[in-house]
């Protein structure tokens, strides 16, 4: 099965991204939508030093549009991609997370997300059939 990951990052050094300290074996794309361009520079030259596909612009095009950036990449350079997971540049991947994702049923074109609460509430769901 393959599994891409995109992280996207603003005005934060790569080094300073939880996601990419856990991020070691993962199919990961870095969008940067930082618009210090010393941060930008920087990260473009540290992103060579990670097995990371880096895109960006030095612009920040906002957070919709910089993933959709990236999953059109995807679709252009492996269309055979499974799944696609998007991640904050201060996402900690622990173990069982990473076990759920091995055990991904193959693609049946659903979207999964995250599951949130606040206060005990319920605000983002899990599994979603519909839409």
């Amino acid at each position: 099965m393959k599994i891409k990951y995109i992280m996207v990052t603003y005005n934060k050094r790569l080094e300073d991204c939880a996601t990419l300290a856990h991020a070691q074996d993962l199919d990961l794309y870095i969008y940067d939508n930082s618009i210090d361009q010393e941060i930008y520079q920087h990260n473009l030259k540290i992103s060579k030093t990670h097995n990371v596909t880096y895109l960006g612009t030095g612009e920040n095009i906002g957070l919709s549009k910089a993933y959709n950036q990236v999953i059109d990449a995807i679709k252009t350079t492996d269309p055979d991609t499974d799944y696609v997971i998007m991640l904050d540049d201060d996402t900690h991947l622990e173990p069982s997370y990473m076990e759920c994702v091995r055990k991904l049923p193959q693609p049946s074109n659903v979207i999964y997300t995250p599951f949130m609460t606040t206060n005990g509430k319920k605000v983002n769901p899990r599994y979603v059939n519909e839409y």
